[in-house]
C-alpha cells in the first residue's frame, strides 16, 4: 500500500493554539504513528522559525503577508473609531454590541468596509503568487492537501492552488458560523464557486454544517460526516471522591462548580449565563462559576456586569489555561450556552472526564447530547432553562451522576482520536487511489 503524503493547512499553528489548532496539531500526531507522511503548511508569524519540527512533524511557516500589506490609516480606523468594541455579524444589517444591542452601522464602518476590500484584493494576489511558488517548488512530496477552517484567504488561496497543481483536496468546516464570516469578503460569491469546484471532499463536523453546505448548492457526495476527536488517555474519568481535593490544588472555595471552557466572546452566550446565574445564587448561594478561557470581545463587559451585580464571590475568571484537565475533575457540572459551535474541544474533554453537561442545541452538542440521557439540552439565550438545568443537577444527585457516565460512554464510543483518526486513513486511502 503507497504511503499517503498529506499536507495539513491551517493559518495558525503551535504555538498559536486554538481548537482548530489544537485539533490539527493532535490528528496530526495520531495519523503519523498509523503510517501517513504529514507536514504542516501555515502562516509565518513573527518570532516564529520559517521551518522546525514539532513532535516530529515539519511545519512550514512560509507566507509572512500582514507585515506588508497593511494599507495606510489601518491604525486610524482602529484607534479612532474603536472597532473592536463591535461583534459584527453579516447575518444582520447592523451590529450586535457587546451588551446584546445593536445599532445601524455608522458611515465610518462603511469606509472600513471599502478599506478591507482593497486590503482583502491585495492579500489575494500575493498569496497566490506566494503559494505557487510553495507548489512548485515542495508540491511534488504531497499527495493530499487537508485544509482546516473555511473562511481564511490563506485557506481559500492555498485550496484553489493545490488543485491547480492537481492534489486531491479535504476541507474541513469548523463552525456552520464560517459562511457568516465568508460572506464578509469582499468576492465571497467568487470563493464560495472557487471551494465548490476545487475541493474533493468537504469534512462536517456536525449536522448544521453539512445541511447548510446542502443548502448553498454543495453536491452531497462531496460531503462527508467526520466529528472532532479526543484523547481519553489525557482526560480520564473523573473521580467524584477526589473533587475538593482538585479545588483545593487549584485554591478554589470549597463549593459546587459549574464550569465553562471557552474564549469570553459574543457567541459564547456567556451574558445570559450571569444573568441567570444573578438569579440562581439568590435560589442557591452556595455555588461557583468558574470561566476558563482567553478574554476576548467580551470579557469587559461580562466583567462588569459580574461587578454590578455582585458577583465577585460566586463568579471567577482564570484567564486562558493551557491544561485545563485539573479544572475539570474539580468541577460538578460543565456549562457550553453558545450561539453557535462546530464541536467544541471543551466540550469533547468535559464528555471524556464524564461531567455532567448542559449545552445549547446547536452544532456538535446538538449531535452527541441526548436530552437527560448524557446530557442536558437547553435553548441559546434563555436564562431560565440555566437556572432549571443547574437545579435540577445540584439537587438530583443520582441522575447527574448517570449522565456524567454515558457522557463518558459517548466519547468513549463516538469521539476517541483513535476512531476519528481511522475515518481519515480510510479517506485518504480512497481518494490517493481514484
Amino acid at each position: 500500500m503507497k504511503k499517503v503524503r498529506v499536507a495539513m493547512v491551517i493559518e495558525f499553528f503551535h504555538p498559536l493554539i486554538g481548537g482548530a489548532e489544537r485539533q490539527a496539531h493532535q490528528l496530526s500526531q495520531k495519523i503519523k504513528t498509523k503510517g501517513i507522511n504529514v507536514c504542516v503548511i501555515t502562516r509565518r508569524w513573527k518570532g516564529l522559525r520559517g521551518f522546525e519540527y514539532i513532535d516530529g512533524i515539519p511545519v512550514y511557516r512560509k507566507f509572512r503577508i500582514l507585515e506588508f500589506i497593511k494599507l495606510p490609516f489601518s491604525k486610524f480606523f482602529r484607534q479612532k473609531f474603536k472597532l473592536s468594541e463591535y461583534a459584527y455579524s453579516s447575518l444582520f444589517d447592523n451590529f450586535h454590541i457587546n451588551n446584546g444591542s445593536s445599532q445601524k452601522k455608522p458611515l465610518y464602518y462603511k469606509l472600513y468596509q471599502l478599506y478591507l476590500c482593497i486590503q482583502e484584493c491585495c492579500q489575494f494576489l500575493v498569496l497566490t503568487v506566494l503559494i505557487s511558488f510553495f507548489f512548485l517548488f515542495r508540491g511534488r512530496d504531497i499527495d493530499i492537501v487537508h485544509c482546516h477552517i473555511m473562511a481564511r484567504p490563506f485557506s481559500i488561496v492555498t485550496v484553489w492552488m493545490a488543485k491547480r497543481f492537481k492534489k486531491k483536496v479535504i476541507m474541513k468546516l469548523t463552525d456552520s458560523f464560517c459562511f457568516e464570516v465568508l460572506r464578509r469578503y469582499f468576492l465571497h460569491k467568487l470563493y464560495l464557486k472557487m471551494l465548490r469546484n476545487s475541493v474533493d471532499i468537504f469534512i462536517c463536523i456536525n449536522s448544521e454544517i453539512r445541511e447548510k453546505l446542502l443548502e448553498l448548492g454543495f453536491p452531497a457526495d462531496k460531503l462527508k460526516s467526520i466529528s472532532n476527536g479526543i484523547d481519553l488517555n489525557r482526560f480520564p474519568q473523573a473521580d467524584r471522591q477526589k473533587m475538593n481535593e482538585f479545588k483545593r490544588q487549584l485554591s478554589l472555595p470549597i463549593k459546587e462548580m459549574v464550569c465553562f471552557i471557552g474564549s469570553l466572546r459574543h457567541k459564547r452566550g456567556l451574558d445570559t449565563l450571569l444573568e441567570a446565574w444573578k438569579e440562581l445564587i439568590k435560589i442557591k448561594p452556595d455555588l461557583l462559576l468558574v470561566l476558563i478561557g482567553r478574554e476576548d470581545n467580551q470579557a469587559a463587559y461580562l466583567k462588569r456586569m459580574v461587578e454590578d451585580n455582585g458577583l465577585k464571590e460566586s463568579v471567577i475568571f482564570t484567564g486562558e489555561i493551557k491544561d485545563v484537565s485539573p479544572y475539570l475533575h474539580a468541577s460538578d457540572i460543565f456549562i457550553l450556552p453558545s450561539q453557535s459551535e462546530g464541536m467544541s474541544n471543551a466540550f469533547l474533554e468535559a464528555m471524556a472526564t464524564g461531567l455532567p453537561i448542559i449545552a445549547t442545541t446547536v452544532g456538535g452538542a446538538k449531535d452527541a447530547l441526548e436530552h437527560l440521557e448524557n446530557g442536558l439540552l437547553i435553548r441559546y439565550k434563555d436564562p431560565q432553562q440555566i437556572i432549571e438545568s443547574i437545579l435540577l443537577l445540584t439537587e438530583d444527585k443520582e441522575l447527574a451522576e448517570r449522565i456524567g457516565k454515558n457522557s463518558r460512554i459517548t466519547a468513549i464510543e463516538k469521539y476517541s482520536l483513535d476512531q476519528i483518526s481511522d475515518k481519515y486513513l480510510e479517506l485518504y486511502q480512497k481518494l490517493v487511489t481514484k
